[in-house]
């Protein structure tokens, strides 16, 4: 079988901010991202919105360093990617991933649309 995974406590600060503990290796806490962005990350993760429309990639909300940028939804959006960067500590590497935060139930257009304009956007 596979690896036994490590024992996980979970608490969430005041900030809204989730912290997972491994008990195993008694690791520090590390921060991990909420499903919303509601609040101000303490370490330097950026972000950008990205809508996937008949139109192409409609860039949306945005945050970088302290500012925040919004912007209404698209009309007729099928699917929404966030861009994330997050260097999380001054020796730790720029980390850069996505995230597909809604995504249309029409499933075709969906396609047809990632086949005629490609994925999200990977830059702020």
């Amino acid at each position: 079988m596979g690896a036994e995974l490590p024992t996980i406590k979970v608490s969430v600060e005041l900030t809204g901010i989730l912290r997972c503990h491994n008990i195993a290796t008694d690791k520090q806490p590390q921060a991990m991202l909420p499903s919303n962005k509601s609040w101000e990350h303490q370490h330097g993760l950026e972000w950008t919105e990205w809508h996937l429309t008949p139109s192409g990639w409609e860039q949306g909300d945005e945050k970088t360093d302290f500012n925040k940028t919004s912007r209404p939804i698209p009309a007729g959006r099928v699917q929404t990617v966030t861009y994330h960067e997050e260097v999380s500590s001054g020796f730790s590497p720029l980390e850069k991933f996505k995230t597909v935060d809604w995504t249309s139930a029409d499933t075709e257009l969906l396609k047809a649309l990632i086949h005629r304009f490609g994925e999200a956007p990977e830059h702020l």
